[in-house]
């Protein structure tokens, strides 16, 4: 039991010179025997205290150490540790002193562990151990508070005779100056710092010297509490979220990557993201970060360690949560070296959303508001922890009984186990158990990027996405493995987030996690899980993010080497939304009492919150605010009595939103309404004709009738109601901007027409703003506005497609005819009427012939193909592949447009079947095993092996490379390839990956499939890769073998293809993949009763005319009824 004299001494001694006051701070740390527990391991003594760790030099005694902290005011600098006094007693007997073992990775197998020998220089000393009882690190600063970092030491042992002494008592003084220059503090509220304060309080060891939350100095909090960054595609897909947030006391702000990278400095998108947000957090009240993206959007900051021989490249979150300096205050490169300046204390607390598609971002708000707020309530105190030996002498089991001993509630159902021990655990049982709904997931064990180790098997990344736990998401799976949540490839957290129908959030290491081989829980990916279930259920910190910022920060003084904690704080990250409560009870609902009604004008507002039996909630948030407008927003939190009263002045009449938010109960969603107590006539609806071509859009030189409805919102009736319309817009000519709506009953409506002409040189998404000036008889007046948008068609080039007769590659080759299909998009909104097109090119290589084509009408965000084709005589260029750029005309009602595109003439397929020898190819790596071998092959008698040759079986830690030659892709590329491969499941992996040449920004390298485990024979690959045509690209094969013992026969590689020309079936025009009758009624139903078009065009030409018509539906009837020739 540890026990804390508080007393603050302050020195008034002013140094003349440099305007320096000295100060103390005094403490006393006390230490009762009763509190330690004393195992054997190994003829060794191990002693142990709850929540300190041990010492971890391998071969020096492991004695309990824990890191403390204090709070500085923010001019502080510490000068110096002054032990005052010490107080020891020896304890009885002799100890001899376990000594530690070097910690391992969790992705090694589970082989058995050499134990690491004592120091005998150490073993045989009669100096104590540790020599001082505790000593200052660093300072570093969390939330704007100061805070120094130190580590004590309860207990020291003199090896030479045994003898083990407890610091009964330790007063100490750590003594630092104070100078009159203060740094400006962040912008904050008191409920922003409020959030820093909840873990600092818990943090420190003299809470009381924390200034009062009504003392922040700067109350004016900034503009946004919560801070999305995405892409721009992204940005509008993450409103749902960002209004929630707003909608319950949280201001939000979406910020895109081209925002950023166009208004923010920095060599990188990272360094600027980075600055970005720097900013954010010292001027805008930035609290939380969500990381909208996966790495493609949201770069990963690569931090470096070398730890136990080991360089290792760690993808690292932490870099946008720790703020200090620049990550590289050396200037070397080399981000997160322990000279680069971080304390690795958190800024702001952060979060990745792992999407990179509007569905993805979709599903992930989805399950966000599904499990905070309407979730089913009989899961929240479920617990499932699933756990492995990581060695035949550690069972990592011990390490979850002791969260469950320690920190478990008693009140929580009992904690379901699944261990390898107890036989128990496998992947179908944890599985099927996950699908039943747990809130809190735990798995210790040895995992990878793609799978997390369950005994005598593996949950693979197809296992995460076929959960279906929905809608009991999980709060978390947290996982101490390795690689689980490398977010710089595709990896099994990612998965676990990303599945609509299960999983839910997820913590894990990016890189290595680390294990004590023979001590289980005191590995230091155990202790970094141990203090994430004490921050949940011990300190009481209710949101996801902070307990993650919480647990990590418990470390940080021992992390400032490069070592397994420093890797860890930069590994450990967190998938999923920061700011989310975790639910730590059976959900409540809230009783809330408001005004049914407010007036426009000054309000005392009054909220009351209870529970169901009429408990006052005290610590509620409540908003209140006007939706879309920052006329009212009002947050605060209850007093004792459940109670707030806000000032709320709306100044026109609405809705306004309740909402009311605490932990363990559901979020309160409600409204009230804003009213007047006169007549109050505004803007209500509006329609318009437009007598041009009537199609109800707002063309460029049309007529306009505008027809407005006006709504009376007020108590009383308005007579006499007129309305002018205004509009300073130079493409706007008002012919009748007067309107008389008569009187209007308290709401009721009425409706007149407006008339104006638009400049035939508007463009298109052009927005006509109109003011609304509207009178009564009365003198009343009110004001609206209304916005019209005018559409005018864009029409656009997507792509085209090559027809070149029977047995043709479709690409144009050098001395053929081809015939051209064109794809036209229109992405205007207005509509395309009588869309013509011609075909044209100045190059001396190709000739049109027939250059003209049709469209129709094509309707705004439509898009369509040529009703016939162009023709095209190509000539022999006197290189290959040959860039040929041709023009498109494009010709519609009061529209006119050109473009230019590229086709790609000759440029052979890539296709290597590996029987001509390397061909092009090269491979290396720290063994260079890949080689041509005819041991096995797909096609005749040879193909690529990583392996050794004879005994058909790889070596054990190493890395190899096969890259392909340079390749341009052509339209619609394909590669294909066959595969034969039998690796270690679990440990050992083959990866394909392709990337551009010279195109950074085009292409990085992208992983585009993993081999792991056994094959079923031969099997093909086949990729899309028609999203890079023109550029030129590489293929490699990466084959990885941990360092194990357990090898197989490896990997195999044959007749790898690149391929472009057609992606459709001819004779398949309903794209159902099957060529049958059903494709001769639908080509039939399109020409004879303008059915739907084939899927795509040019699938419906099966004789390869060049025209589709019905000699292609006779073609194809008489080749299913009749053993007519087949489609071409």
């Amino acid at each position: 039991m540890k026990k804390l004299m508080f007393l603050f001494l302050l020195l008034a001694v002013f140094a003349l010179n440099h305007n320096i006051f000295s100060a103390e701070l005094s403490r006393t740390l006390s230490f009762v025997p009763e509190s330690f527990t004393f195992e054997k391991s190994k003829g060794y003594d191990l002693v142990k205290l709850k929540s300190y760790h041990l010492t971890n030099v391998p071969g020096e005694p492991a004695l309990p150490t824990k890191n403390i902290f204090l709070y500085l005011p923010d001019n502080a600098k510490v000068v110096g540790l002054e032990i005052k006094r010490q107080v020891k007693e020896k304890l009885p007997k002799d100890y001899q002193i376990f000594p530690s073992q070097p910690p391992r990775p969790t992705m090694e197998s589970n082989q058995p562990i050499s134990f690491f020998p004592p120091d005998p220089k150490v073993y045989n000393s009669s100096s104590p151990y540790p020599e001082i009882p505790i000593k200052y690190i660093k300072t570093g600063t969390l939330g704007g508070r100061k805070i120094a970092l130190l580590k004590v030491s309860p207990l020291y042992w003199i090896p030479k005779d045994k003898s083990l002494y407890l610091n009964k008592q330790i007063d100490f003084e750590l003594k630092y100056e104070l100078n009159d220059q203060s740094k400006i503090p962040p912008n904050r509220t008191p409920k922003t710092q409020g959030i820093y304060d909840q873990i600092i309080t818990s943090l420190v060891e003299n809470p009381s010297d924390l200034p009062a939350l009504s003392q922040v100095p700067n109350q004016t909090g900034g503009t946004h509490e919560y801070l999305i960054i995405t892409h721009f595609n992204l940005d509008t897909s993450f409103q749902r979220l960002a209004d929630w947030k707003k909608k319950k006391g949280i201001r939000t702000q979406i910020r895109n990557t081209l925002w950023i990278q166009n208004n923010y400095p920095g060599d990188n998108l990272a360094e600027r993201i980075r600055n970005y947000i720097k900013i954010a957090y010292q001027d805008s009240g930035c609290v939380w970060v969500l990381l909208g993206g996966d790495t493609q959007i949201i770069p990963e900051r690569i931090a470096y360690i070398e730890f136990q021989s080991i360089t290792e490249e760690i993808p690292s979150d932490l870099y946008y949560s720790d703020l200090d300096g620049t990550w590289d205050y050396n200037g070397n490169n080399i981000y997160g070296e322990p000279e680069d300046s971080l304390d690795l204390l958190p800024d702001v607390f952060v979060g990745r959303a792992p999407v990179s598609s509007v569905e993805q971002v979709q599903n992930f708000i989805n399950k966000v508001f599904t499990y905070e707020k309407n979730p089913p309530t009989d899961y929240q105190k479920r617990v499932l922890f699933f756990a492995e030996y990581s060695d035949p002498e550690t069972d990592d089991a011990v390490a979850k009984d002791m969260i469950d001993s320690y920190y478990i509630p008693p009140d929580f159902e009992p904690v379901v186990k699944l261990y390898e021990r107890d036989g128990n655990e496998d992947a179908l049982t944890v599985l099927d158990s996950m699908d039943s709904g747990f809130n809190f997931l735990n798995h210790c064990g040895h995992a990878n990027s793609v799978v997390l180790c369950t005994g005598p098997d593996y949950i693979y990344i197809t296992d995460m996405d076929d959960l279906v736990n929905s809608p009991r998401f999980s709060g978390f799976l947290f996982s101490t493995g390795c690689w689980p949540a490398a977010i710089d490839g595709d990896c099994i957290g990612e998965h676990f987030v990303n599945n609509p129908n299960g999983g839910g959030f997820f913590v894990g290491n990016s890189r290595y996690g680390y294990y004590t081989p023979t001590l289980p829980g005191y590995g230091t990916s155990q202790l970094f899980d141990q203090e994430f279930f004490a921050s949940i259920f011990e300190r009481g910190i209710p949101r996801i993010g902070q307990v993650l910022a919480d647990s990590k920060l418990r470390f940080v003084a021992d992390a400032q080497a490069e070592n397994d904690f420093r890797w860890t704080e930069f590994c450990l990250l967190f998938l999923g939304d920061p700011e989310m409560p975790l639910w730590t009870d059976t959900p409540e609902a809230l009783q809330v009492s408001f005004p049914e009604t407010l007036v426009v004008g000054e309000n005392h507002f009054e909220v009351s919150v209870t529970d169901d039996a009429g408990t006052p909630i005290p610590e509620a948030m409540v908003c209140v605010a006007k939706p879309d407008t920052q006329e009212v927003y009002q947050v605060g939190k209850t007093n004792s009595a459940g109670q707030i009263f806000l000032d709320v002045h709306p100044v026109a009449m609405g809705s306004l939103y309740v909402t009311v938010t605490h932990p363990n109960f559901l979020p309160f969603e409600s409204g009230t309404w804003v009213r007047y107590t006169a007549p109050c006539v505004l803007y209500k609806s509006h329609s318009i004709t437009d007598p041009g071509n009537s199609d109800g859009i707002i063309n460029p030189g049309e007529k306009i009738d505008l027809i407005l409805t006006l709504g009376n919102f007020g108590d009383q009736e308005a007579t006499g109601v007129v309305c002018t319309l205004y509009c300073s817009d130079p493409s706007i000519e008002l012919l009748d901007s007067t309107g008389d709506f008569g009187s209007i009953t308290s709401q009721g409506e009425a409706q007149d027409q407006f008339t104006f002409n638009v400049s035939s040189g508007c463009a298109d998404n052009h927005t006509i703003s109109f003011d609304l000036k509207i009178s009564d008889g009365d003198s009343n007046v009110w004001t609206s506005k209304l916005g019209l948008k005018v559409g005018k068609p864009i029409l656009c080039y997507v792509r085209n497609s090559v027809a070149d007769g029977p047995g043709g590659n479709a690409r144009p080759d050098p001395g053929e005819t081809v015939k051209l299909r064109i794809y036209l998009q229109n992405t205007g909104l207005g509509n395309g009427y009588d869309v013509y097109t011609k075909l044209s090119t100045t190059d001396p290589y190709v000739n049109v012939t027939q250059d003209s084509s049709y469209f129709g009408d094509i309707p705004s965000e439509s898009l369509k193909v040529s009703s016939n084709f162009y023709t095209m005589e190509i000539g022999i260029p006197p290189t290959l592949p040959y860039f040929a750029t041709l023009n498109l005309n494009i010709q519609a009602q009061d529209y006119s447009g050109s473009e230019d595109f590229i086709i790609i003439i000759g440029g052979d397929d890539f296709v290597d079947d590996a029987e001509s020898g390397e061909n092009g190819w090269t491979h290396w790596g720290t063994q260079d095993n890949w080689h041509l071998t005819n041991h096995r092959y797909n096609s005749e008698n040879t193909c690529w092996y990583v392996g050794e040759e004879g005994s058909w079986t790889y070596s054990a830690g190493f890395t190899s490379y096969l890259l392909s030659p340079a390749v341009v892709l052509p339209e619609n590329a394909q590669l294909s390839f066959w595969t034969w491969y039998d690796v270690e499941a679990g440990w050992d992996f083959g990866y394909c990956e392709i990337t551009g040449i010279d195109l950074p920004d085009t292409l990085k390298w992208k992983v585009l499939t993993m081999m792991n485990g056994v094959s079923n024979g031969w099997e093909k690959k086949e990729f899309d890769l028609s999203e890079y045509f023109g550029d030129t690209i590489q293929v490699r094969f990466i084959f990885f073998s941990d360092d194990d013992s357990y090898q197989y026969e490896g990997w195999y590689i044959d007749d790898i293809e690149i391929k472009g020309g057609r992606t459709y079936t001819c004779g398949d025009p309903n794209a159902d993949g099957t060529i049958d009758l059903s494709d001769v009624i639908c080509l039939a139903n399109f020409l004879l009763k303008s059915g739907d078009a084939p899927n795509p065009m040019e699938s419906a030409d099966v004789n390869c005319d060049g025209d589709i018509n019905l000699s292609d539906v006779i073609y194809l009837a008489n080749y299913l009824l009749k053993s007519g020739p087949p489609p071409c």
